[in-house]
C-alpha cells in the first residue's frame, strides 16, 4: 500500500499518460486518481502479411485457435473443460503461447482428465495456414485483459471470435463477427462453441472480422498518433 500511495503521488507530477484501451483509461482515472486530461488512448497497431497460398487439406475437422501465453487467468483450463462437453464432435484445439505459471505439460495433463489429449495441439508459430477457412474460430476466455493483441491476430486471420467481455474486447467482437460471452460456466460456453460448429454462416462472420481489422492496420489511427506526441515532447517543428 505504501508503494501504491507513493505511485499515486508521483502521478501528480507526470504530465502525460498513454494507454492502449478505454478500459485502462477508466482504471487510471478511478484507481490512480489521474486527471482525465493527462490520459491519451492510442489503439494497438498490427500488420501481418500472410501469403494468399491456397492449401489443400484432407482434414475436415473444426479447427479452433487459442493465442495466449500460458497464464492461469487466460482461461486455458476453462476452454478445455468446456470442449469436454462436446468431445464427440470433430474439433481440434490448437494452442499458441509461452509457458508462464502454466506449462505445456500442465495443459496436456489437464486435457487427459477429460480424454482430450489427442484433440489438442501446440503451434510453433502463427502463419497463413491459420487463416479462415482452414481454421474456423479464435477463442480467448481470459478473466482480465486491457486490449488483447490475440483478438487482433484472430481478426487479421479473418477468424470468427469467441471472447469474454474484458477490457476493450467489445470494440473488437460483436454478433457480426463472433460472440462475447459473460458466463464462465463451461457447459454454457460449450453450447456457444457448438453453435459455431454447426453455423452455416461462418463465412459472413469471417468477412466481418476482415473489415474490423482494417482500423487497426491503419497507421493514421495508431503509429502517427505516437509520432505527433513524440514530436510535441521533443519540440520538433514547434
Amino acid at each position: 500500500l505504501i508503494i501504491k500511495y507513493y505511485e499515486i503521488l508521483l502521478h501528480k507530477f507526470t504530465n502525460l499518460f498513454i494507454c492502449n484501451s478505454n478500459s485502462s483509461k477508466r482504471n487510471m482515472l478511478k484507481q490512480e486518481y489521474i486527471n482525465k486530461n493527462k490520459v491519451f488512448v492510442i489503439k494497438n497497431y498490427i500488420k501481418f502479411s500472410y501469403k494468399s497460398t491456397k492449401l489443400k487439406s484432407q482434414d475436415k475437422s473444426f479447427k479452433i485457435l487459442c493465442i495466449a501465453n500460458f497464464y492461469k487467468y487466460k482461461g486455458h483450463h476453462l476452454l478445455i473443460k468446456s470442449l469436454s462437453y462436446i468431445k464427440k464432435l470433430n474439433w481440434k484445439l490448437y494452442l499458441y503461447g509461452q509457458s508462464r505459471n502454466l506449462k505445456k505439460s500442465d495443459i496436456i495433463n489437464y486435457s487427459k482428465n477429460y480424454g482430450l489429449e489427442n484433440k489438442i495441439f501446440f503451434l510453433k508459430d502463427i502463419n497463413f495456414r491459420c487463416k479462415y477457412p482452414r481454421f474456423k474460430l479464435g477463442v480467448l476466455l481470459s478473466r482480465t485483459e486491457s486490449f488483447p493483441n490475440a483478438i487482433l491476430e484472430y481478426l487479421s486471420l479473418n477468424l470468427p471470435v469467441l471472447a469474454t467481455p474484458v477490457g476493450d474486447i467489445k470494440l473488437l467482437v460483436d454478433n457480426g463477427n463472433g460472440k462475447v460471452i459473460k458466463s464462465q460456466n463451461p457447459k454454457t460456453i460449450s453450447k456457444v462453441i457448438k453453435k459455431f460448429f454447426f453455423n452455416k454462416n461462418l463465412n459472413l462472420k469471417s468477412k466481418n472480422s476482415k473489415k474490423k481489422i482494417k482500423f487497426y492496420m491503419n497507421k493514421s489511427n495508431t503509429l502517427e498518433k505516437y509520432n505527433k506526441i513524440i514530436k510535441k515532447i521533443l519540440c520538433v517543428g514547434y
